[in-house]
Order: C-alpha cells, then sequence, then structure tokens
C-alpha cells in the first residue's frame, strides 16, 4: 500500500493537507506498518480507510475490505475461540 500511495504523495496537483495525512500514515514501509497494526487492534479502521477511499481513489475499499475481512475478522475470531476453549 505504501508504494500504490507513493504517486498520490508526490502528486503536486493533490490537496496538500490530505497528500501530508497520507504521508504520516502510509508513507514508509515502517509508518504503514504501525497503521495496519493500528487498523488490526485498535478497532478503528474506518479513521484510517475513509479517508484514502474518500480522498485519494475509492479503488483503494476493494483493499480495505478485503483486509478487514479476512485479517481484522478473523483475527477476532481465533482470540475469541481462544478464550471460549479454557
Amino acid at each position: 500500500l505504501c508504494q500504490m500511495l507513493h504517486d498520490f504523495i508526490t502528486d503536486e496537483g493533490a490537496d496538500l493537507a490530505t497528500r501530508t495525512w497520507v504521508n504520516d500514515k502510509y508513507g514508509s514501509g515502517n509508518k504503514a506498518l504501525y497503521t495496519f497494526f493500528e487498523i488490526t487492534f485498535s478497532g478503528g479502521w474506518p479513521t484510517h480507510a475513509s479517508k484514502v477511499v474518500k480522498d485519494v481513489h475509492p479503488f483503494y475499499a476493494v483493499f480495505f475490505i478485503v483486509y478487514v475481512t479476512l485479517v481484522v475478522f478473523g483475527m477476532i475470531r481465533i482470540i475469541s475461540a481462544l478464550f471460549l476453549s479454557e
């Protein structure tokens, strides 16, 4: 995702505030990794996903839908199963 958003971050025609926000969240591998850690474990994934989908490109909705469906809900199911098994 970091590499896919690089063109938007360097685009002079895009809004500077949005470009700065995207750079702060997804500008490098470490920033993107921390953002996805927050998406996975904080439950605040709409905050991180909606701005990218609305302001950058709607195509990113597919990426976030797949990620949240498979990883976030899958992680919750695994953790719930661990607690219920004990």
